[in-house]
């Protein structure tokens, strides 16, 4: 095909898959394709490549008020009683169940906190947890839980088992298909910072789509 070639003759709408992935149409131009020229109607399936994972319920503002007020920098959650302006979590890897090497890092905690990554079914709405917020829910199960060397963390670390074995090791097994979303809870210890919440807070969530 050529690229940003625009269709004038024959064309009919494109559908779209439900994740996004796959577009169809159909078109008889004979502009579409190099050396088509018989002007009879053919069909494209376009691959758009995987569904990259996304961040969600910032701590910023954005997604709603933390605790204390304690607002976080863009792209992560709330600030916490360290002040590196909230703690992140990454993904990267391949997010899919063939070459399954999706991983998480965590970032902005505390030297030594404890991080628990959580995994849910479903988005839920913003809720006050701790020093932060809480988006993750539905069939919640715990993944991995690990100290963060120096506020930082790695889910799994090299010849661990993989997010979807856990997954499934835990009672969960994802289908081809699935979304799941995922948040960091860390134990943030001064109950001055934020009276109202306590001594725990959150990343931001990040939803995952597991493709074949």
């Amino acid at each position: 095909m050529i690229p940003g070639q625009e269709l004038f003759n024959g064309g009919i709408l494109p559908a779209i898959s439900a994740d996004g992935r796959w577009v169809t149409f159909a078109a008889s131009d004979n502009t579409v394709v190099p050396g088509d020229t018989n002007s009879a109607q053919d069909v494209f399936l376009r691959d758009r490549g995987p569904t990259p994972p996304h961040s969600y319920c910032f701590g910023d503002g954005s997604s709603g008020a933390c605790p204390c007020g304690n607002a976080g920098s863009p792209g992560r959650g709330c600030q916490n009683s360290r002040g590196t302006g909230g703690g992140q979590l990454i993904a990267t890897g391949a997010a899919n169940l063939s070459a399954d090497s999706l991983s998480f890092s965590f970032s902005g905690g505390s030297p030594a906190t404890l991080v628990i990554l959580f995994q849910g079914t479903e988005a839920e709405l913003v809720a006050p947890f701790g020093d932060g917020l809480r988006c993750v829910g539905g069939f919640l199960r715990r993944i991995q839980a690990r100290t963060a060397a120096g506020g930082f963390a790695l889910f799994p670390e090299a010849g661990e088992p993989s997010i979807s074995a856990r997954s499934a090791i835990v009672g969960d097994p994802i289908p081809i298909g699935a979304t799941r979303h995922y948040q960091a809870y860390y134990r943030d210890a001064d109950p001055t910072f934020c009276p109202a919440g306590g001594t725990a807070n959150s990343s931001q969530a990040v939803a995952v789509l597991w493709e074949p």
